[in-house]
């Protein structure tokens, strides 16, 4: 059988003249030899001809493939606890993958090679997908994404052996990881993945306790406000009464809820801080409810910061106003609030009251602290308007350095502070300003000021009727620009202008209220919340600008971390920042100390000093317990230190939800170029792959000519007549 590369006719004519010619030039070059050898030159040089005309013809036979050399399909099946549900009609997911794995492998051509494997915590090859009914789903975790991947990355050098992979689970993944790596993998491999889902809802009785902040700070004789949600899920709708108890076991409140089901909640408790400075646990407890399986998260932990140091507040108004009468007035009867008032009076002219009521009448330059050492006695200064009448711009450059250096707070509680343009006092504002304009206009907290822990928590939320019941703002300022990393907590309701406005400068916090005439919400009350409202607004916004900052009142060594709520062997980043260069002495380095956990005694970690920043020291610890840790920085006995605490959550278990998630198998196979294949898929096998059936499984020629020996043959004709004639003496 011949199979050339043009026409048989073509090949033929050409080999037959080029044969004829040649043993032509033969006959004729050789006359002057004798008949016998003449004859032997013509037959051995048309020999060679006749073979290479051969060759031409490409003389062979048609090979058909085995079928191992077509790529492999892997079925890949979920053995994991959840796989053990009865809700395929009245099967498990398990038997139903079982089912549904032999009938899609049945439908592949024969000639396809097929690869069974099953999967919890890592893949596992099988026999056969008849081996798949000697297995019980009773793995602790599945590992869909980490499964893939490891199937796909044994193939990187050999992508072409695979043709694509079957995926039969319920899509929990256990543990919760993203899909973009093992679907670039598997795009870079075109590889495609489809997938059967098992299963569908299952509500599992389950009552659900979080924090919404993992440490809340307070102040000794003041109304602790604790933050958590609660969602209860296949309860239906409850009541459920949290006990919230001190470290001594001490019931400090008990806050009655009641929930619908499916539907969480933000419930703020109200009890009575502790009566000691320091760093404490309160516990929040809730009842199981009969079917729960998960009862580690009907109760929770929260640490509590408490300060026994008073808010030193410096405030500045350079021109009175009822904002400012009332607003000292409401600060003045805060027992935790040390106020220091001044007041510029006339163009020389300034009074000043103090903590104590002693009262100073001062003619000549005013009485600002010209000195950051002066001015570091205050936690917060408060600025009123006229303030480019009252400040100098070097004295600006020592308010920029309280804030950005030592971890002040900032308030510029009336809107632009200066008349004429003020470059130095400008920078520290978080928004650019423009015209002053009047109206009747109300405050609308917004999703940040939730966020951020103002309103909703320490202030109503923005659900809340009274923001529509308080007297109208009548003045406020337009803004032009926000600046960047800035929060916006309040606005008005139509137009979205900015009315409370937040930003973090280097340590410390810049707040501005966009706004005058709030006093009216205390003096002329639509309602009795308007006053309630207006008395809590400052004292409030007061200390969340301190606790937002790096360093809490009277505390020089303060504790922060990167994350606050973690994972089991998650690492944490803990920061230790000291407020000033002499709060570490010369040569000394301060430390960590973690307790919490199963552990009675205090972890100690030796942080490193940051490279080019001054008074931080970092290092990074990985947590193998769950609950709440206290992280407390360490130094002499005597220095005044705020810690913060990390929650840290245990590993997710497999059976801690039970829903089959059919989006993520979804967002899987759509990034891979497969599907999420339904009972019965019409397009179910992939038309691809008869494809490459066809392709890779049609015969394949294989020539005859390619040999040793077929080439020594030509070489002989040819070889022995030029022989001969060299004998002869032939040309």
């Amino acid at each position: 059988m011949t199979n050339p590369y043009w026409a048989h006719e073509y090949v033929l004519t050409i080999g037959v003249a080029l044969t004829l010619l040649s043993g032509w030039s033969g006959w004729v070059s050789s006359h002057r030899a004798s008949s016998r050898i003449r004859v032997g030159c013509v037959g051995l040089r048309m020999l060679g001809g006749t073979a290479l005309t051969l060759l031409a013809l490409n003389p062979g036979r048609w090979d058909y493939p085995a079928a191992e050399s077509l790529p492999a399909w892997y079925f890949l099946t979920d053995r994991s606890r959840s796989m053990a549900e009865k809700d395929c009609g009245g099967r498990s997911r398990w038997d139903e993958a079982c089912r549904r794995v032999g009938d899609l492998a049945a439908e592949l051509p024969e000639e396809m090679p097929v690869r069974a494997e099953v999967f919890a915590d890592r893949r596992g090859p099988l026999k056969g997908i008849d081996n798949l009914a000697e297995i019980t789903p009773t793995g602790t975790s599945s590992d869909i994404t980490g499964s893939l991947a490891a199937i796909l990355r044994s193939h990187l050098s050999t992508p072409d052996a695979i043709g694509g992979i079957v995926l039969a689970t319920d899509g929990i993944q256990v543990p919760a990881t993203g899909s973009d790596d093992v679907t670039r993998l598997a795009l870079a491999l075109d590889v495609p993945v489809y997938a059967v889902c098992l299963g569908g809802e299952i509500a599992i009785p389950d009552l659900d306790l979080r924090p919404e902040r993992v440490t809340v700070p307070a102040f000794i004789n003041q109304p602790l406000r604790i933050p958590f949600h609660i969602k209860a899920t296949g309860l239906g709708r409850v009541a459920v009464d949290v006990q919230i108890r001190d470290d001594n076991g001490a019931l400090r409140a008990t806050v009655p809820v009641r929930l619908e089901d499916g539907v969480g909640r933000k419930v703020v408790a109200q009890c009575s801080a502790p009566e000691t400075a320091g760093y404490t646990r309160f516990h929040l407890t809730a009842r199981v409810f009969p079917g729960e399986t998960r009862t580690l998260n009907n109760q929770l932990e929260i640490g509590v910061q408490v300060l026994d140091s008073a808010m030193n507040v410096l405030m500045i108004e350079g021109l009175p106003h009822w904002d400012s009468k009332f607003l000292a007035q409401l600060l003045r009867a805060r027992d935790y609030i040390q106020l220091t008032e001044i007041y510029r009076l006339g163009p020389s002219r300034y009074y000043r009251i103090d903590p104590g009521g002693e009262k100073m009448d001062q003619e000549g330059p005013g009485m600002f602290p010209d000195s950051i050492e002066k001015l570091a006695a205050y936690d917060a200064v408060i600025l009123g308007k006229g303030i480019d009448a009252v400040l100098s711009p070097a004295q600006a450059a020592v308010l920029s350095a309280f804030v950005a250096e030592r971890g002040g707070a900032l308030i510029f509680a009336r809107g632009r502070p200066w008349r004429s343009p003020f470059p130095e006092l400008a920078r520290l504002e978080p928004v650019v300003w423009g015209d002053k304009i009047t109206g009747r206009f109300a405050m609308l907290p917004t999703a940040e000021g939730a966020q951020a822990g103002l309103f909703g928590e320490k202030l109503p939320e923005a659900s809340s009727q009274v923001w529509g019941m308080l007297p109208a703002i009548d003045q406020l300022f337009e803004i032009n620009r926000v600046k960047p990393f800035t929060r916006v907590l309040a606005e008005t309701p139509g137009e979205k202008i900015p009315l409370l406005i937040s930003r973090r400068f280097g340590r410390g916090m810049v707040v501005t209220v966009n706004a005058e005439g709030l006093w009216q919400w205390d003096f002329f009350p639509h309602v009795e919340e308007s006053r309630s409202v207006y008395r809590e607004f400052w004292p409030l916004l007061v200390q969340w600008a301190l606790t937002a900052a790096d360093f809490p009142p009277g505390c020089d060594l303060a504790a922060r971390v990167d994350n606050p709520v973690v994972r089991v062997g998650d690492p944490v980043e803990i920061a230790v920042l000291a407020r000033t260069a002499d709060s570490v002495p010369p040569g000394a380095a301060p430390r960590i100390e973690i307790y919490g956990g199963k552990s009675d005694e205090g972890k100690i970690l030796s942080p490193r000093a940051a490279t080019g920043v001054t008074g931080r020291w970092t290092a990074a610890h990985a947590f193998e317990t769950p609950g709440l840790y206290e992280i407390r920085p360490g130094l002499a006995p005597e220095t005044p230190v705020a810690g913060t605490g990390v929650e840290v959550l245990p590993l997710p278990a497999e059976t801690d939800h039970l829903s089959a998630n059919r989006e993520f198998l979804r967002s899987i196979c759509d990034r891979t170029g497969g599907r999420l294949l339904d009972l019965n898929d019409p397009s179910w096998p992939p038309a691809s792959l008869t494809d490459t059936v066809n392709l890779l499984g049609s015969p394949v020629w294989k020539p005859m000519w390619d040999r040793g020996w077929w080439l020594g043959l030509v070489c002989f004709f040819l070889c022995f007549e030029w022989y001969l004639r060299r004998r002869n003496m032939l040309s």
